[in-house]
């Protein structure tokens, strides 16, 4: 499917189709970035020292919250333009112990959502149809384009994510229901060998097997640090690049503010707006202001259409940070995001960082809402559980952090990937993860949180499946080829697909038995049964992250309607995966916004 390997005077391979050498063997860790002492205890020499950094951080929160005027910033949106010197910013700490569930506490003053009064001040009243939206109206292209700035709501979800009490409570049900299914599965599977059992029971065996993820997930912690590797990491350079595309401008604007909002702000921001038929002005002259005015050094630059990974690297090819942040435009940070983004790399192992993911919009249709409880099983626990075997296979772009030294290692060749001759610029949040697997481990921090908007129409949210599917499909090439046997790196995607191939495999297997079929109706209530369990029981993951734009009542609900994503699943993106795969050379430029604006920040 690709060229064979060509040795390079590095020792390395060549992807073929024009593709830079990618390394087979880990470079040095310590020239991956400055290093940083492993994760200890916290003494009591260094609690002193902790009061001091909270002090001294609450001091610079207070001096960044003073008004100051808006700058006078130039028109021509194709130029890039740089702001102010940048500024250290914000500073981050470890946990503070009297927060609830074991969160951090602010070191600046708490946003505006933090203190509103119910969770009907947050994003329109709770009356009504729970199908609601979930900021103010934004406004059109053209506004934004004469200058005007789009109207988006001051108020951001904040989250908070388990402690340990409620992790254990919710990890109860599913680990002691694993335990139990594996004693039943040993004794069918012994039967069967005793020719006693049923002659399926392997097969039904290796299918539960295949769910080993469910219950590895309960095991996933946030990673902490002491005040002196705090002190390190406020000493990293992170620069936060947004690629910019056809975006609804209130919504862009809504991730604007959410990074000049964060509790350790970052050093640099990189705009690149890749010739959306909207420049954006209005926009582009407020944040570069903003940014200015915080002491963040801020650019924007404006390109001819490449791609999104053409509109990354214009950016990051040349830039010297230690830690690079990948964050899509129509995405809004947590306020406490990039501060705890940056706790892993504590770890000098540790080479790149996946956000949690959550859907912002989850209340505006059906669509949404299903989609929320679709991305529960991959982002809180596929994710996590390769998590705890320290090899998250795909950090999504919605929100990721990497070394800065590996991503720059690969300029180049990143942008300029192909496949079968044709440039390959989906997938490139695995391709990324990619790099960072190569030289080291690659973990999920489930309290770096980003809210994203998701399709909340049927057409974009199919283009956005089958382009995912395509580019997952085609990345397995990759993950075979340059992990180890003994990886988990080459088993996690070997697994999947012999997941897949069970889920047509088995079916057909029962419709060639004659009693299989002759008790076809209790067979298909008893799947129904399993699957609806097993779906309910991977929705307990819903309750690991508290959000104040969303209740306890609507979670719940989400839970409860969990096992339709298992028939949305089964009907619709199964058949979808089977054509994606018989499609997959089908790769384009960014997938989605073709014809602009797709899904907004408003009704």
């Amino acid at each position: 499917m690709h060229d064979p390997p060509r040795k390079t005077l590095e020792g390395g391979h060549h992807l073929g189709d024009g593709q830079e050498m990618l390394p087979c063997r880990p470079m040095p860790l310590r020239k991956l970035g400055s290093p940083i002492e492993r994760p200890r205890g916290l003494s009591e020499l260094e609690r002193p020292e902790l009061a001091a950094l909270t002090r001294l951080a609450q001091a610079q929160a207070q001096a960044r919250t003073h008004a100051r005027p808006l700058a006078t910033m130039p028109s021509d949106s194709r130029l890039p333009i740089a702001g102010a010197q940048a500024d250290p910013g914000g500073i981050a700490l470890p946990r503070d112990r009297e927060s609830p569930c074991h969160t951090d506490r602010l070191l600046r003053p708490a946003p505006r959502s933090a203190l509103a009064e119910s969770p009907s001040d947050r994003y329109g009243s709770s009356s009504g149809s729970w199908f609601s939206s979930v900021a103010q109206p934004s406004s059109s292209g053209t506004a934004s384009a004469a200058g005007a700035l789009p109207k988006t709501s001051n108020e951001r979800p904040v989250a908070t994510y388990a402690g340990r009490r409620r992790t254990l409570l919710l990890a109860a049900l599913p680990v002691g229901g694993f335990v139990v299914w594996t004693c039943w599965h040993t004794v069918t599977v012994a039967s069967a060998l005793t020719g006693h059992g049923n002659r399926l029971a392997f097969a039904w065996a290796v299918s539960f097997l295949l769910l080993w993820w469910v219950p590895v997930s309960w095991l996933e912690r946030p990673h902490k640090v002491t005040a002196r590797q705090a002190r390190q990491l406020v000493d990293l350079t992170v620069v936060v690049q947004i690629p910019i595309y056809n975006e609804d401008p209130a919504a862009l604007r809504a991730c604007l503010e959410s990074v000049l909002a964060q509790s350790r702000l970052p050093e640099r921001v990189r705009a690149v707006d890749d010739g959306s038929a909207d420049p954006s002005v209005g926009i582009r002259d407020w944040f570069l202001a903003e940014a200015r005015a915080s002491g963040i050094d801020a650019t924007w630059q404006r390109t001819v259409n490449q791609g999104k990974r053409h509109a990354q690297m214009t950016a990051l090819a040349t830039d010297d940070s230690d830690i690079i942040v990948t964050l899509d435009s129509d995405s809004i940070l947590d306020f406490r995001a990039l501060e705890e983004g940056l706790r892993p790399f504590s770890d000098p192992e540790v080479t790149s960082v996946a956000g949690l993911v959550a859907v912002l919009n989850t209340k505006t249709n059906w669509l949404t809402f299903l989609t929320a409880m679709m991305y529960t099983p991959f982002t809180r626990g596929f994710r996590s559980a390769q998590s705890v075997l320290r090899c998250v296979l795909v950090n999504s772009g919605t929100l990721a952090l990497y070394r800065g030294p590996v991503i720059r290692k690969y300029a180049g060749a990143y942008e300029n990937e192909t496949f079968r001759g044709r440039p390959m610029q989906m997938n490139d949040d695995s391709m990324l993860t990619l790099y960072g697997l190569l030289h080291g481990d690659a973990v999920h921090q489930p309290t770096c949180v980003a809210y994203t908007l998701v399709p909340d129409r049927m057409s974009p949210y199919l283009r956005q499946q089958l382009r995912w599917m395509r580019g997952t499909f085609v990345r397995t090439f990759w993950w075979f080829r340059y992990a180890r046997f003994s990886s988990p790196m080459f088993w996690m995607p070997f697994l999947e697909l012999v997941q897949l191939l069970l889920s047509v495999a088995v079916p057909l297997a029962l419709l060639m038995q004659p009693a299989a079929r002759a008790h076809a109706g209790s067979l298909m209530i008893a799947t129904l049964m399993v699957g609806a369990a097993v779906n309910w029981t991977i929705a307990l993951r819903f309750f690991m992250v508290r959000r104040t734009d969303e209740p306890t009542w609507f979670h719940l609900l989400l839970v409860a309607a969990a096992p339709l994503a298992g028939l949305w699943r089964l009907l619709v993106v199964k058949p979808m995966y089977f054509y994606a795969l018989a499609t997959f050379w089908r790769v384009g430029s960014w997938g989605t916004r073709g014809k602009g604006v797709e899904v907004g920040l408003g009704p």
